[in-house]
């Protein structure tokens, strides 16, 4: 008898250790899950910003994909946990990086703007000049009109006027704390491109005076 109620107390605790187990494996697989779910939330909502991002700069998507090691064991869940945060927290370095990278400029980013401003009224003013050279050629001394050395420049510098609007805004808007969009200035340092129409229309009319 007192054998018979010591196995009954050895089965009474193994009962209790087994209900304990399962009760402990039962609760880490509840926060495994909640984990989980955290992660995956996470990431889709980063998979989307990043999307919308690259979108918004026409860049390409970032791979989220951790690359697939054929030879490698099995892992495990903590291996797995770690490896999606790991792509999270890349996701999101890059998405910042390419977020604020459109909010500069499109042409020469990190330039001043004087440096942006004249390459752009001076690239296209050269254009200008050889094209006046090239038609002046085709005319007689005498043929030679004031509009062949004032107009095109006059319109090479409105046309850098509109590029340097183009080029020098950023793609991302910047806005504030009340989702305002903020009004980015851009400096088209018109006078600048008057000072190099003068140019233009000074070594043009030397030019054709000396020919």
């Amino acid at each position: 008898m007192n054998d018979y109620a010591q196995l009954l107390h050895k089965l009474s605790r193994v009962r209790s250790v087994d209900a304990e187990e399962v009760a402990d494996a039962t609760e880490r697989l509840r926060r495994d899950r909640a984990k989980v779910a955290a992660l995956r939330a996470a990431l889709e909502t980063e998979a989307d910003e990043l999307a919308g991002a690259a979108g918004l700069l026409s860049a390409p998507v970032l791979d989220l994909r951790a690359p697939v090691d054929p030879l490698a064991g099995q892992s495990t869940l903590d291996t797995e946990l770690r490896a999606g945060h790991a792509a999270l927290a890349t996701a999101e370095s890059a998405r910042k990086a390419a977020v604020q990278a459109g909010k500069l400029p499109t042409l020469l980013p990190k330039a001043h703007h004087l440096v942006r401003n004249t390459l752009v009224y001076g690239g296209i003013l050269a254009v200008v000049f050889v094209l006046q050279f090239a038609v002046s050629l085709g005319l007689d001394g005498d043929d030679l009109s004031l509009w062949l050395a004032f107009l095109p420049p006059v319109a090479g510098v409105l046309a850098g006027y509109v590029t340097i609007g183009a080029v020098a805004r950023p793609r991302v808007p910047t806005v504030d704390k009340h989702a305002k969009v903020i009004e980015f200035r851009v400096y088209k340092s018109p006078r600048l491109g008057v000072a190099l129409a003068v140019v233009d229309i000074a070594a043009f009319v030397l030019l054709t005076l000396r020919g």
